[in-house]
C-alpha cells in the first residue's frame, strides 16, 4: 500500500502539500504523516516502534514535553529570535534556597506561575533560565560560531516526496550556505565534550538527520522556482534569503552542540553532502524507507506492526561481542 493510500484512510490528518513552509506550527508539522528524521531512525531500528508512535495508531501515546524539551524550545527562542521575543515568552522562576521549607518553595513557585499566567508567559526554573542565558552567550559571542544562527531564517519546514514516500524536515536555521542545527546533550560519563558529541552522533544516528536535512535543502531551488512556498512571512529579508538559497549550489549542514549539564560549553562540526558519513546516512535512510514500505504492504496502516521472526535456537554469534568475557 502506498503512503498516499494509507493517509487517505485517515481523513482527520490532511497531508500538507510538498513545498517550503514558514511559521508552520510545530504541532501541525509533527502530526503530518510524512517521515521525518526521527521516523527514519525508528524505521531503521524498529519499525514496530514507528507505527506505535505514529498518527496511524489510534491509541498513540500522548506526547508530553519533558523539561529537557522545554529548555530546548527556550534556547531556540533566545538564539533564533532574540532577547526581545525570549523575554516576551519566558520569565525566570524564583530562587529556592536550601534553608527554605517545601511549603515556602511551593508558595514562591505558585506566585510566579500566577504572575506568568497574567502576562501570558511561561516560567522557567531559575537554574534552567540562567543556564540558557549563559549558553546563548557562549554561542553568540564565540567568534567561531557567532554567525551560525544569523542572517538566515529560523524553523523552516520542508515537505517532499521521493520514491513514493513523503518526507519532511524542520530546519533549525536555513542560510544560503548551510543548515544550522542547535542540539543539547548531557555528558553523564564526564567525557571530553567533543568525544561526548561524537558518541551522541553515533548512538542516536544524528547522521540521518544531517543527510535528510541536506536532501530537504536540495529541494529549495525547485520549490522556490515553482512557487511552492507556503505560510510565507511578510519579511522581505526572508524572501531574499530564500532566493539566495535557491541560487547557491554549495552548502553544508552544521551541528552546534551545547552541554546541558555542567559547564554550558559548545562544540561544532560540519557535514557537506559529499562527506562519506552522509553516504552512509543516505543508505540508512533508504533502508528505513524500504522497511516502511515493506511493513506497510504487509500490515497496512490500521493493523499493529509486528515482528514475525520464526523462533529459533539462540546462537552464540547473536550475542553482543562483550558477552561471556570475564
Amino acid at each position: 500500500m502506498s503512503q498516499a493510500a494509507a493517509l487517505a484512510t485517515k481523513p482527520t490528518i490532511e497531508p500538507l502539500a510538498d513545498g517550503i513552509y514558514f511559521d508552520l506550527d510545530e504541532y501541525e508539522y509533527r502530526r503530518d504523516g510524512a517521515l521525518g528524521s526521527s521516523d527514519h531512525k525508528k524505521l531503521l531500528g524498529n519499525p514496530c516502534d514507528y507505527w506505535y508512535e505514529s498518527p496511524m495508531n489510534p491509541n498513540k501515546p500522548a506526547e508530553r514535553d519533558t523539561p529537557a524539551k522545554e529548555r530546548g524550545k527556550a534556547m531556540h527562542a533566545l538564539i533564533f529570535y532574540g532577547q526581545e521575543q525570549f523575554d516576551a515568552t519566558y520569565m525566570r522562576g524564583p530562587d529556592h534556597t536550601d534553608d527554605m521549607t517545601p511549603a515556602e518553595k511551593g508558595a514562591l513557585t505558585k506566585a510566579a506561575n500566577a504572575q506568568a499566567a497574567k502576562s501570558g508567559k511561561e516560567v522557567l526554573p531559575a537554574e534552567a533560565y540562567d543556564r540558557i542565558i549563559i549558553a546563548s552567550a557562549m554561542i553568540t559571542k564565540n567568534p567561531k560560531l557567532a554567525t551560525a544562527f544569523s542572517d538566515g531564517i529560523p524553523e523552516v519546514s520542508i515537505f517532499w516526496t521521493r520514491d513514493g514516500v513523503r518526507r519532511k524536515a524542520r530546519l533549525d536555521y536555513l542560510k544560503p550556505r548551510g543548515v544550522g542545527d542547535l542540539k543539547s546533550i548531557t555528558n553523564s560519563r564526564e567525557l571530553p565534550f567533543p568525544a561526548a558529541c561524537r558518541n551522541a552522533i553515533a548512538n542516536y544516528h544524528y547522521e540521518i538527520q544531517a543527510a535528510l536535512y541536506l536532501e530537504a535543502r536540495g529541494m529549495v531551488p525547485e520549490f522556490f522556482k515553482n512557487g511552492k512556498v507556503y505560510l510565507a512571512p511578510q519579511s522581505q529579508n526572508h524572501y531574499d534569503v530564500l532566493a539566495k538559497c535557491a541560487e547557491t549550489k554549495l552548502y553544508a549542514f552544521q551541528w552546534v552542540f551545547f552541554q546541558a549539564d555542567k559547564a554550558p560549553i559548545t562544540w561544532s562540526r560540519i557535514l557537506s553532502p559529499a562527506n562519506p558519513i552522509c553516504e552512509i546516512a543516505r543508505r540508512e535512510i533508504d533502508e528505513a524507507a524500504e522497511n516502511y514500505q515493506s511493513f506497510m504492504e504487509h500490515f497496512g496502516p490500521d493493523q499493529m506492526w509486528l515482528l514475525l521472526d520464526q523462533p529459533e535456537e539462540l546462537d552464540m554469534s547473536e550475542m553482543p561481542g562483550w558477552w561471556g568475557r570475564s
